[in-house]
């Protein structure tokens, strides 16, 4: 399961770090892939499947957001060349205030 509920803490998208450790679902970094998986899976299928590989399968909070952070500026360079029918936030990014442990 790649999503779950986090009652009560909906800026954290990770409580854990052990591998295939759901994100928050209310998070919004959660919530733009939700709402975006199919644009992003028909559009940029890559880059979501590394961003959903690095989600589940790393456990090290700086190799995450360093990742993951990397795959958003990626998917912002082809928005604007590309159609990709997202509307990406400039402010879109991981930090380390996203994790609880």
């Amino acid at each position: 399961m790649m999503f779950a509920f986090y009652d009560g803490r909906p800026t954290v998208l990770k409580y854990c770090l052990s591998n295939n450790c759901p994100c928050n679902i209310e998070h919004p970094f959660a919530q733009f892939l939700i709402n975006n998986s199919e644009e992003l899976s028909n559009n940029a299928g890559g880059i979501f499947k590394k961003i959903i590989h690095t989600l589940l399968d790393k456990n090290n909070p700086d190799e995450i957001i360093l990742e993951t952070n990397k795959l958003i500026d990626q998917l912002k360079r082809i928005s604007q060349v590309k159609r990709i029918n997202i509307e990406i936030p400039s402010d879109l990014s991981l930090k380390q205030t996203d994790f609880a442990f």
